[in-house]
């Protein structure tokens, strides 16, 4: 049977919903979710929110714990999708791996009296780890209780970034070349600290280190489906004074 579940601020009920997933092998990325909501009340449709989340399963006893992304959505969208009698759509800014279970969710707005009700089905024999809401900063699995939303699952190329460099000692007026290895991106930016340059877009980078110093480079990767991965090397760069030779 449905039914549907509340999120009213101000009350016990809850002020957080997700439900758990698991990937099945046949999507790489996470790019959004959608959900079925039945209702929504707000006195400031335009500037009241709630926020969508995806949450890796690190909590206490695997409930909802590390943020993987969020997006905030108005509730004059969520209103006016229930009056289309159509889902809400979310995108999160980037893409997300799914390579463990995750949880898909959102948390109403700290405005007193905002409520939204998201349907939902009753189970007779609940699936596991299903449904969850947090009331009083606690999770409380709803047992039996399946969650009418959605996660976009895409089959994405976030990439996996990475780089070498031919030498990480050198002399100040030297020039050293970073070769760029990642995989599944299509463009990059470049930050060489210290560097001349010291940021480009190029695939690969060949700067001049003209000061003794101990410096830091990062790669950011860009991929499709708004895919996005950074590396930062700390203290990955040592430029020190010419060694004089003993003979």
């Amino acid at each position: 049977s449905s039914f549907t579940v509340y999120s009213i601020n101000g009350q016990e009920n809850s002020t957080e919903n997700a439900e758990y997933y698991t990937p099945d092998g046949s999507y790489t990325h996470v790019s959004g979710a959608s959900f079925n909501f039945s209702s929504a009340q707000t006195n400031n449709p335009l500037t009241s929110k709630i926020n969508v989340k995806m949450w890796k399963n690190d909590g206490p006893n695997g409930v909802p714990g590390t943020i993987l992304a969020q997006k905030d959505v108005l509730y004059s969208q969520i209103i006016t999708d229930i009056g289309n009698n159509a889902r809400t759509k979310v995108f999160f800014p980037a893409s997300v791996k799914a390579n463990s279970p995750y949880y898909i969710g959102y948390e109403i707005s700290t405005v007193a009296g905002d409520a939204v009700g998201v349907k939902s089905t009753w189970y007779d024999a609940a699936p596991t780890n299903t449904a969850w809401y947090k009331s009083n900063n606690v999770w409380t699995i709803r047992n039996g209780t399946r969650l009418s939303m959605a996660a976009y699952a895409i089959t994405g190329s976030t990439p996996t970034t990475n780089f070498t460099v031919n030498s990480t000692t050198a002399c100040p007026g030297n020039t050293l070349n970073f070769t760029n290895t990642t995989t599944n991106a299509n463009s990059y930016k470049w930050t060489v600290t210290g560097g001349v340059p010291e940021s480009s877009y190029s695939l690969n980078q060949s700067t001049i280190y003209n000061t003794i110093g101990i410096y830091n480079v990062k790669l950011v990767a860009y991929g499709s489906c708004n895919g996005k991965d950074s590396i930062t090397k700390e203290n990955y760069i040592n430029i020190g004074p010419p060694t004089l030779s003993s003979n």
